[in-house]
């Protein structure tokens, strides 16, 4: 077993923050009025059938999707 002086040098730590949001959706057919919706509750006139959850970092990291 190595020391922690002799062995520091393998390792890399990165500190980071993820914001994780969580926002209601509509899947399949959206539209308000007769013209297309983006996909959300207030954009469309049928109601929500799921949730969609987006995450943000404060630096460049793969947030694995």
């Amino acid at each position: 077993m190595s020391t922690f002086e002799a062995s520091r040098g393998i390792y890399d730590q990165e500190h980071f923050t993820v914001v994780e949001i969580d926002l209601p959706v509509v899947n399949g057919a959206c539209t308000i009025g007769a013209e297309p919706g983006f996909g959300t509750p207030l954009s469309c006139d049928q109601p929500s059938d799921g949730t969609k959850t987006y995450k943000f970092t404060n630096t460049d990291i793969n947030l694995g999707e």
